[in-house]
């Protein structure tokens, strides 16, 4: 997971295990919310094996509408409804991890890429809160449409908090320009957060943050 090192450098913390998305198995994590927040992070690794050309592939969607929907569209942009906007950049490196941490405070959504906020999604207003009855979907738009085609890794919610980046990683000290994961099993996921490693095969929606908010 860790971009630009090698096999014996002491990285401080390795990831062990991803999950990996087949977009013609419609393949989705999901759970319903269990209760209301207008201030949430979202933050996972993501290695996108559709590059341009490819198709739209979902990464979260929320179902109270298409202002939480958020995937990588057919040119390798992050794509972002309502107000309908991208990123500059394309992340068409299909061998490189991304890490995309979506934080919100009081309706007030900001996403950051590798460390650093992503010109044109910061600070994007009016975003809907979640409610107790949404439907929260990892990798898919609303469990059947823009199936995801790649592998994600550390999947964490963090119910009623809004957290930047670097709660979920740092800067390499040697390398100032590598961005890699920090240990997260410290932090306070809030009661309806959760925490994915995928260390488990045949469970691989098990929560591990303690609160048992599994998604099927």
């Amino acid at each position: 997971l860790i971009l630009g090192t090698n096999s014996i450098k002491d990285t401080g913390y390795d990831v062990a295990n991803s999950i990996r998305y087949d977009k013609n198995s419609s393949q989705s994590l999901s759970r319903t919310c269990g209760s209301s927040a207008s201030s949430y992070t979202l933050s996972l690794w993501v290695k996108n094996c559709e590059p341009k050309g490819g198709d739209t592939t979902a990464i979260y969607w929320n179902g109270s509408g298409a202002k939480l929907n958020w995937e990588f569209n057919d040119h390798a942009q992050i794509y972002w409804y309502d107000p309908l906007t991208r990123t500059t950049a394309y992340y068409r490196d299909v061998s490189a991890w991304y890490h995309l941490v979506w934080s919100v405070s009081s309706n007030v959504g900001t996403l950051y890429i590798n460390g650093s906020a992503s010109p044109g999604l910061t600070n994007v207003s009016s975003i809907d809160s979640l409610n107790s009855s949404n439907q929260i979907y990892i990798g898919s738009d609303a469990g059947a449409y823009s199936p995801q085609n790649g592998y994600f890794s550390e999947v964490c919610f963090i119910d009623g908090t809004a957290l930047n980046a670097t709660s979920f990683g740092e800067f390499d000290e040697d390398s100032p320009t590598i961005w890699k994961p920090k240990d997260v099993s410290g932090l306070t996921f809030g009661s309806n957060g959760f925490y994915l490693d995928f260390k488990d095969s045949s469970a691989l929606g098990n929560d591990v943050s303690g609160n048992n908010n599994d998604l099927t």
